[in-house]
């Protein structure tokens, strides 16, 4: 089977800090991430009221709401 080219995405989340995200956004990236739809060629931004996150720890934010969602860390490791 023929491997399909996908073109480079940027994906803005509004309310990045959210329930919606942490639970049902970030893991469904992720999932297209390992399956290689996004090509290591996406973008993720996060927008938040919240001023309480900077680029590292929403990094941590999301790397827990993808091992909540049953991800370990070994598999986001070698992504």
């Amino acid at each position: 089977m023929e491997e399909k080219e996908y073109e480079k995405h940027i994906f803005v989340i509004f309310g990045a800090t959210g329930d919606l995200t942490s639970r049902k956004l970030l893991p469904s990236l992720y999932q297209l991430s390992e399956h290689g739809i996004l090509q290591g060629r996406s973008l993720i931004l996060g927008v938040s009221r919240s001023s309480e996150y900077d680029d590292d720890s929403f990094r941590t934010l999301s790397g827990n709401a993808i091992e909540k969602a049953g991800f370990s860390k070994e598999d986001q490791i070698k992504s």
